[in-house]
């Protein structure tokens, strides 16, 4: 795997911003939650909010150090224990949430695709490409990501067309304040982890090229992901009504179905769109799988990332193998440790080396 240098520019940011953040979160809005309520929509806007505060820490960060590296940083001036403990915790927390996610991906392949071909094989095949994708490293990664950001914008514009079409109503799209703080927060919890691929910025911003408007990037790739996600919850709800949104295996899809129902030539459609959804999930998983790569590179230089990439991979495909079906995951645990691990640990580390006195290390502006 190639060790890649300062190499990437505006544009690549809001891409990889982009594609670490969407994945099964398009095709599971807008529920996921226990706590469902009928003003999703305002849960994605709020849920946002912590991870732009995030990015504007990160960019602080790219100015303040001339590494841009958090993780070589943290390895040089935390103490061993802290450091590597941190760095099992982010790849055990990322392993954690890639056998949710995929089980998730699994769920929707063999629902509408592939419903009589088993799990390992349509697991197997899909980390077998995550794997070899991983291998080449982040500049490969990088222009994969930057060409197929097309598809991204496709489904927007495809939302878009369906929030100004005639089977939206707006009278199912209730008053804003419709429940307690209480119950709004626990639901909220649900949709801001939906931007929890943010996280991968950390290692990312380390390969980006000085003087890059790095802020404006990441907040442009958050408002798009936002949006996109703000759109389909409200065509979700305002096309089939609240109670039988939460009844659909994949509200995105079914709206793909209804549209191409009535578009003549167009009846699988959806097969279309659910191969746009698989290619921005493999975009996700590969970034995923490249940041574990990375920090274990950083944390055990010795090793060679091949067997890194080898290493996650079977792990994947062991715990997905081996643990219960998407719809029986227990998912307030797996919500908090995804807000711990995407948000929270991020937020200590970054704090830390912002308000602390450097030690003759020359700052840049970035």
């Amino acid at each position: 795997m190639k060790n890649d240098e300062q190499i990437f520019r505006s544009f690549d940011i809001f891409a990889f911003t982009v594609c670490s953040t969407f994945g099964v979160g398009l095709v599971f809005l807008p529920f996921v939650s226990g706590e469902e309520i009928r003003s999703a929509w305002l849960k994605l806007i709020v849920g946002v909010i912590p991870y732009f505060i995030l990015v504007y820490f990160i960019h602080r960060f790219v100015q303040k150090y001339e590494s841009q590296n958090l993780f070589s940083e943290s390895k040089k001036q935390l103490p061993k224990l802290i450091f590597y403990g941190i760095v099992i915790y982010f790849i055990l927390s990322t392993l954690y949430s890639g056998i949710v996610v995929i089980k998730g991906m699994d769920t929707i392949v063999q629902t509408y695709l592939l419903p009589e071909t088993p799990r390992w094989i349509i697991v197997g095949s899909f980390l077998l490409v995550v794997g070899a994708a991983a291998y080449y490293g982040v500049a490969a990664i990088t222009r994969f990501v930057v060409f197929f950001v097309l598809f991204d914008v496709i489904i927007l514009l495809f939302l878009v067309t369906l929030l100004l079409g005639e089977h939206f109503r707006w009278i199912y799209i209730p008053p804003v304040i419709a429940v307690d703080p209480v119950t709004f927060s626990l639901s909220t919890l649900s949709d801001t982890i939906r931007y929890a691929g943010v996280f991968a910025l950390l290692a990312f911003v380390s390969h980006v090229k000085k003087k890059e408007k790095v802020l404006h990037s990441m907040n442009y790739g958050l408002i798009f992901v936002m949006v996109t996600y703000v759109i389909l919850s409200l065509v979700a709800v305002g096309t089939f009504g609240f109670e039988e949104s939460l009844a659909l295996v994949s509200p995105f899809i079914s709206l793909v179905q209804t549209f191409g129902g009535e578009a003549g030539g167009l009846e699988r459609i959806d097969l279309f769109f659910v191969s746009f959804w698989i290619i921005a999930f493999y975009k996700m998983v590969i970034i995923h799988v490249w940041f574990m790569v990375y920090v274990a590179r950083i944390a055990w230089p010795k090793i060679q990332p091949e067997k890194w990439v080898i290493t996650y991979i079977l792990i994947l495909f062991i715990g997905i193998m081996a643990t219960a079906d998407f719809t029986n995951e227990p998912w307030r645990p797996y919500h908090v440790n995804t807000l711990i691990y995407s948000f929270i640990l991020p937020m200590v580390l970054l704090c830390y080396f912002l308000f602390r006195k450097k030690r003759g290390r020359a700052s840049h502006e970035g």
